[in-house]
């Protein structure tokens, strides 16, 4: 009984390692394109990377975004982003018209996504420096996300 019980208890413990691995993985994404948003065929995902930027050259991370059009067609994706660092809205009661008004044009069955070269607000967040971790928490919405054919 004894030994059954140990087993059980060890099972236990690999399971919930296994929950909790899989759990953080899910939540820091890094490396790996997570669906985000998917509005009328069209797919928004997220991943954290670890890169420069032509602005600025130390090796930053940021949440960066690959969008799918799996239509046929043109079309032109809006949205206002809200974003939040450490629970303070940085987006959210600026005048119209403002930087995080964000309107992107994907041809049909184009995907586009994100290369460190770029700082397009569409395409990248700022999430901590490689010093330091200055906002251990990030968190964004694409409000009134809208997609139009053109």
């Amino acid at each position: 009984m004894l030994k059954f019980r140990y087993l059980s208890t060890l099972s236990l413990l690999a399971i919930t390692i296994i929950f909790l691995s899989s759990f953080s993985k899910n939540q820091n994404n890094n490396g790996e394109w997570t669906k985000y948003k998917e509005i009328d065929n069209v797919v928004i995902y997220s991943k954290i990377i670890h890169c420069n930027t032509k602005h600025n050259t130390a090796n930053n991370e940021y949440i960066v975004f690959k969008y799918v059009n799996n239509n046929k067609y043109n079309i032109r994706i809006s949205w206002k982003l809200d974003i939040w660092y450490d629970e303070i809205c940085r987006s959210c009661d600026l005048d119209s018209p403002n930087e995080y008004e964000i309107s992107l044009d994907i041809a049909g069955g184009q995907e586009l996504e994100y290369v460190c070269s770029d700082d397009n607000k569409a395409f990248m967040l700022f999430k901590s420096s490689k010093k330091s971790n200055m906002y251990p928490s990030v968190r964004y919405e694409f409000n009134n996300l809208n997609v139009t054919k053109l």
